[in-house]
């Protein structure tokens, strides 16, 4: 009865350490107030975007219009959802792709690469985080890849990663 006794309350112990462990690394996804209505932030078709520092997307969704380029510049990345929930629609079309490209004004550096688009905090339900016709060339300067998923759903679809100096894409929790 003894030996019946220690084998559950180590099985106890185990289960309860088991479940503690767990929790740790379950991410709540967001209530409605924080995913519906959220501000847009919109590139519109024919732009160029020149981001010369890291570009930070928190409680707003970014909408990326066909044909736009955008030119990182040297390590820089764009961060999606650092502190809150945010996301990002880019579609591009097969005539305007939309295009990731190093931004190097000087002429200086001879191979630039820019960093990546890392996508941390997405709602999970209704998720807009999407990429269609979009080039990304020469990222993945200091970053784990071209895009980085935390706690995000991604929708990819006849996109071309290419130069890259990480991996094309990454999913992790940190």
């Amino acid at each position: 009865m003894k030996k019946n006794h220690l084998n559950y309350l180590g099985f106890l112990m185990f289960t309860l350490l088991f479940l503690s462990c767990n929790k740790e690394m379950v991410v709540d996804p967001p209530n409605n107030d924080e995913i519906v209505g959220l501000p847009e932030i919109r590139w519109k078709s024919g732009e160029d975007i020149i981001i010369k520092t890291d570009f930070f997307v928190d409680k707003a969704r970014l909408i990326i219009e066909p044909g736009v380029t955008v030119k990182i510049k040297n390590g820089c990345s764009i961060i999606i959802g650092e502190n809150y929930y945010a996301d990002i629609t880019a579609i591009g079309t097969i005539d305007k792709p939309i295009n990731f490209l190093p931004y190097n004004p000087d002429g200086n550096e001879e191979n630039p690469y820019w960093g990546g688009i890392r996508i941390i905090r997405s709602p999970y339900t209704g998720s807009n985080t999407t990429f269609e016709y979009c080039n990304f060339i020469k990222g993945g300067e200091g970053a784990e890849a071209v895009i980085f998923l935390e706690h995000a759903k991604l929708n990819f679809n006849n996109c071309l990663i290419d130069y890259s100096k990480a991996y094309g894409i990454a999913m992790g929790l940190k």
